[in-house]
């Protein structure tokens, strides 16, 4: 471990959770994501997905519906991860889910 002004630096590259040892600010984001904007986002996509899914299938627009229910299941996924996040930010499946997703979408 490395030592500077402030004491001892312990390496956080086990870190599985938000402890004194593993801040929060120490992880890849540096914060816990917004609960409430996971919450929306989630279901705002959930319920376009539903909807476009829906309707490509009445219109049998297959292609684009094909498209972009492919892009919203992404972003619903994203931002479950989002959600899974702000309850732990070291989870590291999370923000993998999170990020690939979302990019992708």
């Amino acid at each position: 471990a490395m030592s500077d002004s402030t004491g001892p630096r312990v390496s956080v590259t086990r870190c599985t959770e938000v402890s004194a040892l593993c801040p929060v600010y120490e992880t890849v984001l540096g914060y816990y994501p917004n609960l409430g904007s996971g919450i929306f986002f989630t279901i705002a996509f959930g319920t376009c997905l539903i909807a476009a899914f829906s309707l490509g299938m009445w219109k049998k627009t297959w292609t684009y519906t094909a498209a972009i229910t492919i892009g919203l299941i992404l972003e619903t996924a994203g931002y479950v991860g989002r959600i899974l996040l702000h309850y732990n930010p070291w989870h590291q499946s999370a923000f993998e889910l999170q990020i690939c997703a979302i990019i992708l979408a």
